[in-house]
This record gives C-alpha cells, structure tokens and sequence, in this order.
C-alpha cells in the first residue's frame, strides 16, 4: 500500500490487485474502507477479488520498453503497466522468483516478495541475483543487487521488516 502511494505521489499511474474484496484484512474494517476511499480519491486503481494467474509480457515488449497485462484467474485482463511489483505477506520467498532459464525475459518485473502463489510468479528476478545465507536478496548499503541496475529493499532484503526501514533505504 505504502508503495503504491508513494509512486501515485509521484504522478505513476498506479494499480493495486487485491486476492480480497478489500485490503489490509487484519486491520479494522473501517480503516480498510477508509484507506480505499482516499487511494481512490487520489487516482489509483483498486482491482478487487482479483487472484493473479499469470503475468504476461505484450507484443512488441522487450527490456527497453517493457509492457504486461495481468490475467486474473477468473478471466480478467488487466493492464498495459510498464511495471509490475509483486507485494505479500511478510515473509520474504525470493527462491520461487529467480529466472533459472537466463533469458533476462522479465525486465519489467521489480520485486517479488511475500506469499508464493505458482505459477505465476516463476522467472520474476532476471538471473545473477545473488541470494545470502538465510535466503535473502543479497544488497550493498546502496540497495544494489548483484545484477547492475537492479535494486531491492524492504522485506526481501531480510533486515528489519518495517515500512520506516525500507522507507529510509528508499531514500
């Protein structure tokens, strides 16, 4: 949600696809309508009851000018977006999201954190990112991953899993 914001800020054209029929399921209901109605507001896009079965790269797509839609298992398309960011949950699985196959296909593709939900979250980070010891993406004190211009923070980097950290990472 925070990150979603901060790009709306930014004047991104911004969407956010919900598996639920609201967001923030573990919060007050009335903060969850709440936070909804002001992220409306701002011009972002809610997509709700929307479980992702695939991500898929457009004709013409490529690393220079990404471009994917979001098919919904119950047949929804959604998109173009330049960008996708996968956001779950808040235990980072970066495993299931390393492309083995090395065709760098997913340029487009920033992070990949949270719950896994196959299969469509195969081949998310291009190959080369180098994971540490406890699973994590491994990053310098700039937020670099092993693959150049590359970069990951949050929760999937494994330091302390709290918005103001990876707010100040981000800055």
């Amino acid at each position: 949600m925070e990150l979603a914001g901060v790009f709306n800020a930014l004047g991104t054209k911004t969407s956010i696809v919900l598996r639920h029929d609201h967001a923030l399921r573990s919060f007050d209901r009335l903060i969850s309508e709440q936070l909804s109605q002001e992220l409306t507001a701002a011009g972002v896009s809610l997509h709700t009851n929307a479980v992702v079965a695939r991500v898929e790269p457009l004709a013409g797509s490529d690393a220079s000018n990404p471009s994917y839609r979001i098919v919904t298992k119950d047949g929804r398309e959604l998109g173009p977006f330049e960008r996708v960011f996968f956001t779950a949950g808040r235990v980072a699985n970066t495993r299931m999201g390393i492309d083995t196959t090395g065709t760098g296909c997913c340029a487009g593709l920033i992070a990949h954190c949270g719950v896994c939900h196959p299969p469509w979250c195969c081949n998310v980070y291009p190959s080369g990112v180098k994971l540490d010891a406890q699973g994590y993406i491994a990053v310098d004190a700039y937020q670099n991953t092993s693959v150049p211009n590359l970069y990951a923070l949050g929760d999937v980097c494994g330091r302390a899993m709290l918005t103001p950290v990876a707010i100040a990472a981000g800055t």
